[in-house]
């Protein structure tokens, strides 16, 4: 069947040839003509106002799409209106939904269709079927949305900020980039409410159903990635079945079987069909109560979100973490300056709640007594510690690592003399890179790492020194030894799916056995992207996180991944692999944000390291020296080094 009459019908149903100066039967009306955007074209945007508003309450924002049809008939090219003044107005007066203001951001005819089509699924399109003559620019109409219409009404009006009373509703295409925007910002948006939705995705005369059949396959298919977790959020679906909602119940039908597949349900998402209802403002008005209570009842519990994210400076955020943990695993990047000094600032604020260790992985545990001594003595010797960082690694000539030895001491001395003592654990042992033999075979690996498995090793140790003596601990260690409940992923021809998970690195086995009592925080730090994707690495949840970080300018804070609004961002990075619906809640327990990715710093080089008394050694004992050959002389030692320590050149190019 041909869709012929899609085009005049759909196209020109929105729309308007100007705006005049609106009225409003109830509340009031704040008009900003031609919103100024550095991201889109500037666009009106309207700002009704209940009519007993006050700056000292509080409200809710409902952000609406065609804001040009909502409020004045006498001023919409078809004359008719959504009456948002008369509905909200009523249900307020009536007590049946929370204090609120709606901002209506108006459309441009001729962008609106571009606008307003959810671009990310364009994707999941033959590239030979999509319109070159349409610039898509739905991504962008969303970053206007949130990265500068909301600032500017959480600025000049008496807002609720957070996402639980921030909603997004449209109608047609506009229902379309509700959704779309509940997807891509759900960190922003709590709901959204879809009416008529324009699910069959196409605008033209000629399109076929076949085509629309294949563009809303590729929408569901988008929703399939990237919907919210089931009851997150709150979302409303609406159609009627005359006019253009005519064509739209084999695709609304589709795209319900799919919300029901992934777990949605009442009360956080309901779809509903109006027997006789067409496709105009007048019908969308006479249901509109459906939505506005749905998204704004004032009998709706704060389902959205039962466990507010508690936002706490990262030290604080820190020590909370022990309230039920013996164990916290501190997942970093190596060689990242702001981490390392974090530790080492944290030593008096651990010791002053009942934590006396920390354990570092960079470092042979058949030196600790030599360590114990080092950060006990009456005299700190940098000697010794470059030796005992030297033992466990040839090529960790890293300044930082080596002052959270010094900052133990420095705090050792400052205690009473009965005072019991700090003490910074090693986890890992010696290894024998001397013996290894190019070719990674059980026997030769065996003759490299003599004392067995390094998980087995550091986990069996942590048992022993921390667990078993009822102590807690907080250990610095590698990204991917702090793993919990996530396994890490791999590709494996003769598993299921082709994906291989690992549950035997450290925090894995510690989880296994004590669940709770171990739990994972990670520094903030890029992550490897998707394999055969460019760049190499990119930041957490697509960039979504240091967005939202963006908007509290960058203020360190630490706070819970599991259980939180945060957590819910979704991550396409190589930790999905295998993976439905991932989430940065899946990877780790908690997060620490210390500073934007690309300000972080490199540490400093130790060039007295090594010297003509142990250079022989460091080149025999190299560590990986199949991953970084052994160094010819001291030009390549220290060009290695300084490589790997340039972390500014690290993260230059990560998205």
């Amino acid at each position: 069947m041909k869709m012929r009459f899609l085009f005049i019908a759909f196209t020109l149903l929105l729309c308007h040839y100007g705006i005049a100066q609106q009225a409003v039967s109830l509340g009031q009306l704040v008009e900003y003509p031609g919103f100024n955007s550095s991201i889109v074209t500037p666009r009106d945007v309207f700002v009704w106002l209940p009519s007993d508003y006050s700056p000292k309450e509080k409200y809710d924002v409902l952000y609406m799409h065609d804001g040009q049809m909502l409020f004045d008939a006498n001023t919409t090219w078809n004359k008719q209106e959504w009456g948002i003044d008369e509905v909200v107005g009523k249900l307020l007066n009536e007590k049946k939904i929370k204090p609120c203001i709606v901002v209506g951001v108006a459309n441009i005819p001729e962008a609106r269709y571009a606008d307003y089509f959810p671009q990310k699924a364009l994707k999941n399109l033959p590239d030979n079927v999509v319109p070159g003559d349409v610039g898509f620019n739905a991504d962008n109409y969303l970053r206007f949305l949130v990265e500068e219409v909301k600032p500017f009404i959480d600025k000049k009006y008496s807002t609720n900020k957070s996402v639980e009373h921030t909603f997004v509703m449209g109608s047609s295409m506009g229902g379309l980039i509700s959704l779309y925007a509940l997807c891509e910002y759900p960190e922003v948006f709590g709901g959204a409410a879809c009416m008529s939705t324009h699910v069959p995705m196409i605008l033209s005369n000629e399109l076929s159903k076949e085509k629309a059949d294949q563009w809303s396959e590729a929408f569901r298919n988008y929703l399939d990635k990237n919907l919210p977790k089931a009851n997150s959020r709150m979302i409303y679906m609406d159609r009627g079945d005359a006019t253009l909602d005519a064509y739209y119940p084999p695709y609304q039908d589709k795209l319900d079987s799919l919300m029901a597949r992934k777990g949605w349900k009442p009360p956080m998402w309901i779809s509903k069909v109006f027997p006789g209802a067409g496709h105009t403002e007048e019908d969308w008005n006479k249901r509109l109560d459906n939505p506005l209570i749905f998204l704004l009842g004032s009998e709706r519990k704060n389902a959205i979100c039962d466990n507010h994210d508690k936002n706490l400076s990262p030290d604080d955020y820190l020590i909370s973490k022990f309230k039920e943990a013996d164990i916290v695993l501190l997942a970093e990047d190596h060689g990242v300056k702001e981490n390392l000094d974090f530790v080492r600032n944290m030593i008096p604020k651990l010791y002053e709640n009942g934590i006396y260790m920390v354990g570092m992985e960079f470092g042979a545990y058949e030196d600790q007594r030599q360590l114990d001594s080092l950060i006990n003595a009456p005299k700190y010797d940098e000697q010794l510690a470059r030796q005992l960082m030297f033992n466990y690694n040839t090529r960790w000539a890293i300044v930082e690592y080596m002052n959270i030895y010094k900052a133990a001491w420095e705090w050792n001395r400052s205690l009473p003399e009965q005072a019991r003592r700090f003490r910074i654990l090693n986890i890992s042992y010696r290894y024998n890179w001397e013996a290894f033999e190019k070719v990674r075979t059980p026997e030769n690996m065996k003759k490299v790492f003599p004392l067995g498995n390094t998980e087995d090793f550091r986990c069996a140790l942590l048992e022993r020194e921390v667990l078993s003596c009822h102590e807690k601990i907080l250990v610095l260690t590698g990204t991917i030894h702090a793993f919990t409940s996530y396994c890490f992923p791999y590709y494996d021809y003769t598993s299921p799916d082709f994906v291989r998970y690992e549950k035997r690195f450290l925090g894995n086995l510690l989880y296994s056995k004590y669940n709770t009592k171990v739990v994972s925080v990670a520094l903030h730090q890029p992550f490897f992207n998707y394999p055969n994707h460019q760049p190499a690495l990119v930041s957490p949840a697509v960039g979504k996180l240091e967005v939202l970080m963006s908007k509290h300018n960058n203020k360190p804070v630490g706070f819970d991944l599991k259980r939180s609004l945060i957590g819910e961002l979704r991550d396409h990075s190589y930790y999905s692999m295998g993976y439905t619906d991932f989430t940065l809640a899946d990877l780790f327990d908690g997060y620490i944000f210390l500073k934007p990715i690309k300000e972080l710093s490199s540490c400093t080089i130790d060039y007295k390291f090594v010297n003509d008394g142990n250079w022989e050694e460091a080149v025999r004992n190299s560590p990986d020296p199949d991953w970084h050959p052994r160094p010819q002389n001291k030009r390549q030692y220290w060009e290695t080094v300084t490589e790997f320590m340039n972390v500014k050149k690290r993260y230059e190019n990560v998205q």
